[in-house]
């Protein structure tokens, strides 16, 4: 079991600044900053609750996957679609500036590194971000092991982190609803295809992106018996578990039949595909 298997329970509320802040494409953005605590215990599927400015507005924090992290600069990336009043906010921000981060928050996903695995990274839309500091990880960890990602998105501008994943030399499918990039079709069309392609090495699934893309990759994955994990996209005011904001359904080992409340910003936001009771 390595560092990225354990629960971590370490979290810090950190000024951080700006270190850099670019354009990737239209409206998609890479901000780094420097939070080395963050850096330090961060690992792949965690969040922070981001705050910038110094007034009421906006009044709650906004919940960001982590992109990737450095633990020998001590920063932290973001990739963020401005496309709303606090993402447009984000998108002014300029290098020196300075914004309230607290993280790292959450359980992330869990890996093993002691036999291999055919790793399948399913991404939809601004859920690649948990994804790529996924794939960057296990390619630091351990090259050899086989890895694909899956990226989808309705359009071709709603791909995120196209560029990014092609950098870490991995197998990457594109896939667009209208066919602008890559396959016309869903990611879950491409991910049954691999799945029946992989035979030799024993595969896990670890998806991020809208809840009915994680319906739909959880359902196939439970019926032919593969290990999924997904990263549940849900409000998430405070994380850390005190507004009770971003509720979901859960199987319970005591009340099969009925299950439970997890709160995803505390017992999740990764949770096995097989453990969520997906809303009809």
């Amino acid at each position: 079991m390595n560092r990225f298997e354990r629960e971590v329970s370490q979290r810090f509320e950190e000024v951080a600044r700006v270190v850099s802040h670019r354009r990737i494409i239209n409206n998609e953005f890479m901000l780094v900053v420097h939070a080395p605590n963050v850096a330090q215990y961060a690992i792949p599927g965690q969040f922070l609750e981001v705050l910038t400015g110094d007034s009421y507005t906006p009044l709650l924090r906004r919940p960001f996957s982590i992109f990737s992290a450095d633990q020998e600069t001590g920063t932290i990336s973001i990739v963020y679609l401005a496309r709303g009043s606090f993402t447009s906010g984000l998108a002014r921000l300029n290098i020196g500036d300075n914004l309230s981060i607290i993280g790292p928050l959450g359980r992330g996903y869990r890996w093993h590194s002691t036999y291999p695995l055919h790793h399948i990274l399913v991404a939809g839309g601004i859920g690649a971000p948990p994804l790529h500091f996924l794939a960057q990880t296990i390619c630091r960890a351990d090259a050899e092991q086989p890895m694909v990602v899956i990226n989808g998105a309705r359009t071709e501008e709603l791909l995120v982190g196209i560029q990014e994943f092609s950098d870490l030399s991995l197998e990457v499918k594109l896939v667009t609803d209208d066919g602008s990039a890559g396959r016309k079709g869903l990611v879950i069309d491409e991910l049954r295809e691999l799945l029946n392609e992989t035979r030799t090495n024993t595969p896990r699934v670890y998806a991020c992106g809208p809840m009915p893309m994680l319906r739909a990759v959880a359902e196939l994955t439970v019926s032919r018996g593969v290990d999924c994990q997904v990263s549940v996209e849900t409000p998430m005011p405070c994380g850390i578990g005190i507004c009770m904001g971003c509720t979901i359904g859960v199987n319970d080992f005591h009340d099969k039949e009925n299950g439970r409340t997890a709160l995803a910003c505390t017992e999740g936001p990764v949770f096995d595909a097989s453990a969520v009771i997906w809303p009809k």
